[in-house]
C-alpha cells in the first residue's frame, strides 16, 4: 500500500463512518469552510488539513476503490468504515512511519508556504547575483513573491557578500536540528546559479521513498522551521524577515473580523449587519473561534445548564453526528449550541 492510500485509510479511521469521502477530500485540500475546520478539530485531523492542496477527485477514488478491493474499508451508508484489517494495516503504518511531530497544515500550511517560496526565489537571486549571472529563470513566477524578494534584496555587492554569509549559518545552524534526510531534503529543492533545485520526486526517487511521504516530510520539516524562526526569532534574524508580516494564527481571515467586533462587544445580531452577511456564517465564526481560543466564554450563547445537559448527551451518545445528538437533546437545543459545546469539549470527550 502506497503513503497516499494510508492517508485516506488513516483520516476513515478517524471520522469512523460518520463523515463522507467529500470530508476526506475537503480537509486534504484545506477547504476554509465551517464544516471541514470543525471536522479536522473533532475527528483530531486538522494537522492533515491543507496537506495535499493538488488532490484531485480521482485520485481519491482510485484509492477507496483500491482500499475497498483489499477489504480495508467496507461501505456504509453514504460512506465507508475501516475494517479489522484496515486497523492493522494503520496501525502498522503509524509505528513505522509515525506523522512528523511538527505537522500542523491548519497552523503553518499557509505561512511556511509563502516562507518558502520568498527564500528560494530569495537565494536563488542572490546567488546568482554574487556569481554575475544576471539573466535567469526565477524559481517562482508569483508577482508577489517578486515584489517581496525586491523590497528586501541586499543593494550593494558587500552587502549581498554578508547576507549570503549569514543567511548559511542560520540555516546551517536551523537545519542541524533536524535528522539528515530532512536536511538532505531541503538543501536539494533549493536553487542556485550552477544548478536548478530537484522536485519533490526527484528527490523521493533517490531516496527510494514513496513521492506522497516525501512531501509529507517536506511539510512538516518546513512547519517545524517555520514554528522554531517565529519562537527564536533573536536566533534567526534573517529568516525571521521572511514571515515578520505573517501572522501565525488559527483564525480564517474571516473569522478574525468577526472576533474583533465581538471583543468590542457587539452582538450576533449586531455583526450580522454591519457585515451583512448571513446569521449561519457569523454563528460558523463564534463557533471557530471557541475551538481555538480557550479563554473565549461561550455562556452568552449556550448556558451552563445547557452545556452540562450536552456534555452529559455527548459521552453517552459516542457520536459527533450532530443530527443524532440534537434527536436525543430535543429540538429546544439548537445546532449552534451543540456545535459551540462540541467545539469547547468534543475532543475532550
Amino acid at each position: 500500500m502506497n503513503y497516499f492510500d494510508f492517508i485516506v485509510l488513516y483520516c476513515l479511521k478517524r471520522f469512523n463512518g460518520e463523515r463522507s469521502i467529500s470530508a476526506v477530500y475537503h480537509l486534504l485540500k484545506g477547504k476554509k469552510s465551517a464544516q471541514t475546520i470543525q471536522d479536522g478539530n473533532l475527528y483530531q485531523l486538522i494537522s492533515l488539513f491543507q496537506t495535499i492542496k493538488t488532490l484531485e477527485r480521482k485520485q481519491l477514488n482510485e484509492s477507496i476503490m483500491k482500499l475497498e478491493d483489499k477489504e480495508m474499508i467496507v461501505p456504509k451508508h453514504s460512506t465507508f468504515v475501516i475494517t479489522s484489517k484496515g486497523e492493522e494495516t494503520v496501525n502498522c503504518f503509524l509505528k513505522k512511519e509515525p506523522f512528523s511531530p511538527s505537522l500542523n497544515g491548519w497552523v503553518y500550511g499557509d505561512v511556511s508556504e509563502i516562507f518558502w517560496n520568498r527564500l528560494g526565489l530569495f537565494l536563488q537571486s542572490l546567488s546568482c547575483m554574487l556569481a554575475h549571472k544576471y539573466n535567469f529563470l526565477p524559481v517562482n513566477r508569483d508577482y508577489s513573491v517578486h515584489l517581496w524578494v525586491k523590497r528586501h534584496f541586499p543593494k550593494t555587492n558587500e552587502e549581498r557578500i554578508q547576507t549570503a554569509k549569514n543567511l548559511y549559518k542560520e540555516i546551517e545552524n536551523l537545519l542541524n536540528t533536524c535528522d539528515e534526510q530532512e536536511a538532505f531534503l531541503f538543501t536539494y529543492r533549493l536553487s542556485g546559479y550552477h544548478r536548478i533545485g530537484y522536485t519533490i520526486e526527484q528527490l523521493a526517487q533517490q531516496l527510494k521513498l514513496d513521492p506522497i511521504k516525501a512531501h509529507f516530510s517536506f511539510q512538516g520539516l518546513l512547519h517545524y522551521m517555520v514554528s522554531l524562526i517565529k519562537k527564536n526569532s533573536y536566533k534567526f534574524p534573517l529568516l525571521h524577515l521572511f514571515i515578520t508580516d505573517q501572522t501565525i494564527n488559527a483564525l480564517t481571515a474571516s473569522a478574525k473580523q468577526t472576533y474583533s467586533l465581538l471583543e468590542k462587544g457587539k452582538t450576533v445580531e449586531e455583526i450580522v449587519k454591519v457585515r451583512r452577511l448571513k446569521r449561519n456564517t457569523i454563528e460558523d465564526h463564534v463557533v471557530e473561534i471557541a475551538m481555538h481560543d480557550d479563554s473565549f466564554v461561550i455562556n452568552e450563547y449556550v448556558s451552563l445548564e445547557k452545556q452540562a445537559h450536552i456534555v452529559k448527551v455527548l459521552q453517552k451518545a459516542n457520536t459527533k453526528r450532530l443530527k443524532i445528538i440534537r434527536e436525543r437533546l430535543g429540538e429546544h437545543y439548537s445546532y449552534f449550541e451543540i456545535r459551540l459545546v462540541l467545539a469547547r469539549e468534543g475532543i475532550k470527550l
